[in-house]
């Protein structure tokens, strides 16, 4: 039983020197790129396939940044560009006994009284309004804001 120990705590000094040598031995934190490996990447570069490199994180969220500023800027010269009014709808909105809150948002999308149902959903439940949304009819607009639209129904109908 001796040699079988020995034996065994021989093997694991020896597997832990091994792994101790290769981990001090190789640079893990700055890899050399060979020569095959550079050519390799500007070769499918040039194939036309996308190489994610390392720091496209920060590349990516600067043109998200980049792509909201000139949305931004696009929507500014729409609305200077167009002086006339927008035609206002208004709907009698129904919402029934039971209706979840899924269904509520397709509706006033569908409609037009939202356009974004992320961010309708998201000023719900950030402001806990979930739970307060009543049933009945409300007279809402298309020229109100989300936060107008989630006042309206999460009042009883009675209130309005």
């Amino acid at each position: 039983m001796k040699h079988i120990i020995r034996a065994f705590s021989l093997g694991l000094i020896t597997s832990s020197l091994i792994v101790g040598a290769v981990y001090y031995f190789i640079d893990v934190k700055n890899p050399k790129h060979s020569e095959e490996e550079v050519d390799y990447v500007t070769e499918v570069k040039q194939q036309g396939y996308f190489v994610y490199e390392a720091d496209m994180e920060k590349k990516i969220t600067e043109l998200e940044n980049e792509v909201t500023s000139l949305a931004a800027e696009q929507a500014e010269g729409d609305s200077k560009s167009n002086n006339k009014p927008a035609e206002t709808i208004q709907l009698i909105f129904t919402i029934e006994h039971g209706m979840q809150l899924a269904e509520i948002v397709d509706r006033l999308e569908r409609y037009g009284f939202v356009t974004n149902r992320n961010e309708f959903i998201t000023y719900l439940e950030e402001n806990q309004l979930t739970r307060l949304i009543q049933p009945g009819e409300y007279l809402i607009h298309n020229q109100m804001a989300v936060e107008a639209i989630a006042a309206a129904i999460t009042k009883s109908p009675k209130e309005e």
